[in-house]
């Protein structure tokens, strides 16, 4: 936050250092639900590392990237939860 922003990332299952099978996604909901868990506890973190403030999240990604995070935008809505800021 030094810059006025962080950069954080999720390892996804199957993929980097998390288990599961190599590069097997077995369900698209499964997938984004994790991401959507993972946007969730990273909202909770810097709540509780800056509280009073409201700091805006943006999602960025590439094919599978993109896909994740289109999903999770899906997701926070259909949750209710604020929305991304981009």
């Amino acid at each position: 936050m030094e810059r006025g922003h962080d950069v954080i990332g999720l390892d996804y299952k199957g993929f980097g250092h998390s288990g599961g099978i190599r590069g097997y996604i077995s369900d698209r909901h499964e997938f984004y639900t994790d991401g959507y868990g993972f946007v969730v506890k990273a909202r909770k973190f810097y709540a509780d590392l800056y509280p009073g403030k409201t700091l805006p999240f943006v999602t960025i990604g590439y094919s599978q990237g993109g896909a994740m995070a289109l999903g999770v935008a899906r997701y926070l809505q259909e949750h209710g939860d604020a929305p991304l800021a981009g």
